[in-house]
């Protein structure tokens, strides 16, 4: 049996219960399934990404192995795979490897004395993207 609780004082109209949500959080609707260019950060403004992107060129053209800590949360898995795919893609050889948590709960490197991962052998640069 489904249960859900309606908000109080929320337009809760069960036959646009999208639009209900929406509205109840404040959330344009029609702007937001409807985004452009707007809304995309330039990646210059992150704080130390020129010293990370030199961190992975130098190890990409040194052929390094590389491991990518995988969070067990959609953002953490979907940062990740996104990260993957985008290293093989401009450069299939790289020794890339992934890290499954072997904790459901666990993210990032908080766990890292606890058995909870291992980074494999030779790795050199490890990549932890949703931390």
């Amino acid at each position: 049996m489904l249960k859900y609780k309606l908000m109080e004082g929320a337009d809760n109209d069960l036959k646009h219960i999208v639009r209900s949500y929406f509205n109840a959080n404040n959330v344009d609707m029609d702007e937001y399934m409807h985004i452009d260019e707007s809304c995309i950060n330039d990646y210059h403004n992150l704080d130390n990404i020129d010293t990370a992107v030199n961190c992975l060129i130098k190890h990409l053209d040194n052929g390094d192995t590389i491991s990518i800590l995988v969070d067990p949360d959609p953002d953490g898995m979907t940062s990740a795979a996104i990260l993957y795919k985008y290293i093989k893609r401009i450069r299939p050889e790289a020794d890339l490897r992934y890290i499954i948590h072997n904790q459901p709960k666990a993210h990032g490197l908080a766990d890292m004395g606890k058995g909870d991962f291992v980074v494999p052998d030779g790795t050199k640069l490890l990549i932890v993207p949703d931390s």
